[in-house]
């Protein structure tokens, strides 16, 4: 029973989305940020590894490339929220690089 209910919890936040926090980042942060979440929350890895996930825009990812992405905007976001825009936007910079890399032309 403990074990459902850890896998749940985790679950939900593996699957939460990124919050935005506005004290830190300027509005083109948030929008680079919100950018990066839209095709990053769009992957829906079933297990994690080699399993490929393809994004809204055909971008094929990893399962453990997209759960890194999903990661790096919550640490994008929690920069924000403290007002560290410089480690926010290295953050938003390191997603848009790897979906850069994997956007189809």
């Amino acid at each position: 029973m403990k074990c459902q209910i850890a896998i749940s919890c985790a679950l939900v936040l593996v699957g939460a989305p990124v919050t935005y926090a506005n004290s830190g980042c300027d509005a083109a942060q948030l929008a680079a940020l919100q950018s990066s979440d839209r095709i990053v929350t769009s992957l829906r890895p079933d297990k994690p590894g080699l399993a490929r996930v393809f994004a809204v825009d055909g971008s094929e990812f990893t399962a453990g490339q997209s759960q890194w992405m999903r990661g790096q905007l919550r640490k994008s976001s929690r920069a924000c929220a403290r007002g560290d825009a410089a480690a926010a936007e290295r953050a938003v910079a390191a997603v848009r690089e790897l979906i850069g890399s994997h956007t189809r032309s």
